[in-house]
């Protein structure tokens, strides 16, 4: 989510009823991450709008308080820690393919 300026991910931690998979795994050895945003053409008026791609990278800072964002206590059975990522880099493009491969392979 995206609350007071900042990007928020939800992860669920070890010992979690879910499964916590390869992202806790990675998270435990570097705390650096790469989110993409993208936003296809077909969400455009009559497919003219190019596709744009916002690319953050950073690293993952463990938010302690919720509350600043707003954030309800979350129940103890959850087991979700808050993470907000801190931005070194950031860049954005807008496609200038012809034809769009996102639109060629939404066919």
């Amino acid at each position: 989510m995206y609350r007071r300026k900042a990007i928020l991910l939800g992860l669920a931690t070890a010992g979690s009823m879910v499964t916590t998979g390869r992202k806790m795994h990675y998270l435990a050895e570097s705390k650096q991450v790469c989110f993409t945003v993208c936003k296809p053409r077909w969400y455009g008026e009559k497919l003219k709008t190019p596709c744009t791609t916002l690319v953050i990278e950073g690293s993952l800072e463990e938010v302690k308080n919720r509350s600043y964002y707003g954030i309800k206590k979350i129940p103890q059975t959850a087991q979700l820690k808050l993470y907000k990522i801190k931005v070194a880099k950031m860049g954005a493009r807008k496609c200038n393919r012809k034809p769009c491969e996102l639109l060629a392979a939404r066919k």
